[in-house]
Formats: structure tokens, C-alpha cells, sequence
């Protein structure tokens, strides 16, 4: 496992970079979701915020306001911001991504009066109208993170937050093309918590860090001897403990669907431009990352896009076996995650669907579930 004092800020919620920002007078803003477009909060001089889970151990707080039919992710974050420990951010930004989520700006404000809150309206379809709807909200997004806090976010100001991020996704995939490789260089697991860590703190420090992993990485003595290479779809995953369980026997997560790993700095967009300039409009930059390249299952019409990328990840880091995850109630990856599996079973790639909740409980039963299932490949 690899020891870094970067990777140890997927421990725990807030962390060192974050205690020191606001030591210096910096505002942390926190946001829901991938497709939400943090370059905005990063160009205005703050530090974007991933919200998590980590640390909850009941639902004793968030039980009293929302029903046992929400996600516990939902709900342990939630639970963690009516305990205080929330109380580092000055802001929030959420989006209609999901109901259980799209509840957390009315909650948030009338049971904790946080203020201010930034709401952004998505559209859930693929539609030239729908490009322009989300370039309309961004645009307001800026005006609104502008008033509220009295700072200009100048063209300028958005441009080298695009390069920061653009950084950020070409260092991530090449730890990526670590992990995909013949004889791995890196875990999953190892994966998942430079994912979380790198979500926890401003980007331009992310890239520093993760520049000086990548020697310590490639260093690293490969696996040799896998039991299976593995790919893990599904809800929100930000508990590296949970990749180890599906890792404990022999395997090795190669590749993965999740929304704060692979799809947070998969840009095809980019990738297929090579050096091509970025769009003269900064804002139309940020639409394309935010909408035009979603694989969020919110999208009605998107699994065909959705189910390319799963066969693309299968095809190149040749994956073995496919666990998709989900969440309790978490309606939007539970549809999506079955009609993946029926393509995927129908051509001949074998899948483990397993439910879980948010906080990982009943390791046995997960850990007896993913050696049958490695009996099964022929692992």
C-alpha cells in the first residue's frame, strides 16, 4: 500500500491542506456530484469541496429529518453536517443530479440555515436545447459565486482554472495507465483514495503531490500474480475499504465506473482534440465537461454511452469479471447497473451484483460473495 501523507487525506474528512486554507483566511465550498462545474469555485480563489460520508458511524441526526428511504450516503453526510462537522465549509453548491440529492439545498437551509447555497438546474437529456439551458446556469452560477462573496471571476480567471483541471485529468490518467497495465502498478484501492484525496483539496495542489506519486508509483513492485482483474461500477464510492474487500482475495480492481474515480477525468472531448485550443469562451468549455460528457445515469437515453465506456474499460485494462455496486434506493444506478448487466452477461463477461450501503457493514458476506464469484470466473 502506498504511503503518502496525500493519500491519508482519504482518512478523514477534513484533512491538513484544508486546516491550513482556512488558517489563512480561505473559503471552502462544498458540491454535490461530478458533473458540477468546480472550476467556477476554484477560479474564484476558494477550494472546491467533494461532500462525503467518511466518519459517520449512526444516522441518529439525519433520521430525524429524512425517511430510511434515502440513500445512506445521502443520509451519513447529512448526519456529519448536523453534528458540525461541516462547519469548516462557506458554501454549498448542489444540483438536481438525483432527488436524494436535490433535497440536501432546501435541507441544508432550513434545518441548518446554511447559507449561501448555489442550486443548479440540469437537464437530463442530450438536446442542443439542453446545452444551452446549462450554459445559462453556469453563467448564472458565476454571477451568483461573484455577489455572494464579493469577487470578480474574470474569462481569464476561468481559463487557467480549465488548464489547472486539465492537468489534473492527464496526471490521473496516467496513474490510470498504471493500474491497466499487464503486471499493475497500483492497486485499486490506491486508486480510490488518490481519487478521494484529490477531491479534498484545491487542484493546483493536487497536481504538485500527485507529480510527486507518480515516481513512488512506478517504483512500485508490480503484481504479478492476480487472481482476476476486476472493474467496479455503480454509486458513489469514496470508502477505499470497500475496493480492498473485492481486492482481499487475490484481485485486482484494473478499472472502474465511478463517479469520483474514471468518470471524474474522463474527457474524450480532449483526448480526441490533442492540442487543440480550448473554445474562445471559457463557459463553453465548462458545458462540455459538465453535460456533454456525463455518464451519470440521470441522463434518460445515455446508457448507450454509459455501456461504451463499461465495454471500453473491459477491452483495455482486460478485465476479467465486473461488480456493480449500488447504494440501498439508489434507484438511478439500480436501473442502469441491470440494464448493463444484461448486455454484459449476454456477451459472455461475468458480473457480481452486490447492494450495500453507504457505510460498509457485513464485510463477510461482501468478502464470501466476491471468492464465489472468483470461482466462478475461474480465478
Amino acid at each position: 500500500m502506498l504511503q503518502a501523507e496525500f493519500i491519508d487525506f482519504a482518512k478523514e474528512l477534513q484533512n491538513p491542506h484544508v486546516a491550513a486554507w482556512k488558517a489563512k483566511g480561505g473559503r471552502v465550498v462544498g458540491f454535490y456530484c461530478t458533473d458540477m462545474p468546480e472550476q467556477v469555485i476554484h477560479a474564484a480563489g476558494m477550494l472546491p469541496f467533494r461532500m462525503r460520508g467518511t466518519g459517520n458511524k449512526d444516522y441518529t441526526l439525519s433520521d430525524a429529518i429524512l425517511s430510511r428511504f434515502n440513500c445512506t450516503f445521502v443520509r451519513s453526510a447529512l448526519n456529519l453536517a448536523m453534528g458540525g462537522r461541516y462547519a469548516f465549509l462557506d458554501g454549498l453548491v448542489v444540483g438536481n443530479t438525483c432527488d436524494h440529492i436535490r433535497r440536501m439545498y432546501d435541507v441544508f437551509g432550513r434545518k441548518l440555515a446554511f447559507e449561501p447555497r448555489f442550486f443548479l438546474s440540469f437537464p437530463h437529456v442530450f438536446t442542443d436545447e439542453g446545452r444551452a439551458w446549462v450554459k445559462d446556469e453556469i453563467e448564472r452560477f458565476v454571477q451568483q459565486l461573484s455577489k455572494a462573496y464579493g469577487v470578480s471571476i474574470t474569462p481569464e480567471a476561468l481559463r487557467d482554472a480549465l488548464a489547472v483541471y486539465r492537468e489534473n485529468a492527464r496526471l490521473l490518467e496516467k496513474i490510470q495507465a498504471l493500474r491497466q497495465q499487464d503486471e499493475p502498478r497500483i492497486s485499486g484501492t490506491d486508486f480510490i483514495r488518490i481519487a478521494v484525496a484529490n477531491g479534498s483539496v484545491r487542484k493546483d495542489f493536487a497536481n504538485e503531490q500527485i507529480r510527486k506519486l507518480l515516481p513512488a508509483i512506478e517504483a512500485q513492485q508490480a503484481f504479478r500474480k492476480v487472481r482476476a482483474r476486476l472493474m467496479v461500477a455503480g454509486s458513489f464510492v469514496d470508502n477505499p475499504d470497500f475496493i480492498e474487500v473485492l481486492e482481499h482475495a487475490g484481485a485486482l480492481v484494473v478499472a472502474d465506473s465511478l463517479c469520483i474515480g474514471e468518470r471524474s477525468f474522463w474527457d474524450p472531448g480532449a483526448r480526441e482534440g490533442g492540442n487543440a485550443p480550448p473554445p474562445a469562451d471559457p463557459l463553453d468549455e465548462l458545458v462540455r465537461l459538465c453535460y456533454e460528457r456525463s455518464l451519470c445515469p440521470r441522463i434518460m437515453g445515455g446508457h448507450a454511452g454509459r455501456l461504451q465506456f463499461v465495454q471500453d474499460q473491459i477491452r483495455d485494462a482486460r478485465v476479467d469479471g465486473v461488480v456493480l455496486e449500488r447504494i440501498e434506493f439508489c434507484d438511478l444506478h439500480g436501473c442502469s447497473n441491470m440494464m448493463l448487466q444484461h448486455v454484459l452477461e449476454d456477451e459472455g463477461v461475468p458480473v457480481l451484483s452486490l447492494d450495500r450501503e453507504y457505510s460498509l457493514g457485513d464485510t463477510g458476506r461482501f468478502k464470501t460473495r466476491v471468492e464465489a464469484f472468483l470461482e466462478k470466473i475461474g480465478g
